[in-house]
């Protein structure tokens, strides 16, 4: 919304808020067409939208798999080990099978769209 307001009066790639979008995203991704005229139009946003655009964002979408990663590991590290530890060995036993563990299943029920029901914990 930051680049529609600055730019989208002047840069026909920012004329709505989906194209502002789809060009950030291609920003963080390094295509950049025309960026000499971004640039002669306000240095110092230019210098700031480009920091944001192709630093953090970038950043945070290269560690995202591995936090992926690390948090599918200690499920696993969790349901192997957790017949050491008392509370989580009880925690194991109360489940009834799948059914119990599907996070689906809690909350609503959506088989009629027309009239969801929530669904309460039995």
């Amino acid at each position: 919304v930051f680049l529609y307001t600055v730019y989208g009066t002047t840069f026909s790639t920012f004329q709505d808020v989906a194209s502002t979008w789809l060009n950030v995203v291609l920003w963080s991704m390094g295509y950049i067409k025309d960026w000499k005229a971004y640039y002669e139009f306000q240095p110092a946003l230019w210098t700031f939208s480009i920091f944001v655009a192709l630093c953090i964002i970038q950043l945070t979408l290269n560690i995202l798999p591995a936090v992926i990663m690390l948090s599918h590991k200690k499920e696993a590290d969790l349901v192997e080990n957790y017949s050491y530890h008392t509370f989580w060995a009880s925690e194991r036993s109360k489940n009834v099978g799948q059914k119990s563990l599907n996070p689906a299943l809690v909350g609503w029920d959506f088989t009629n769209p027309k009239e969801p029901k929530e669904v309460f914990d039995k």
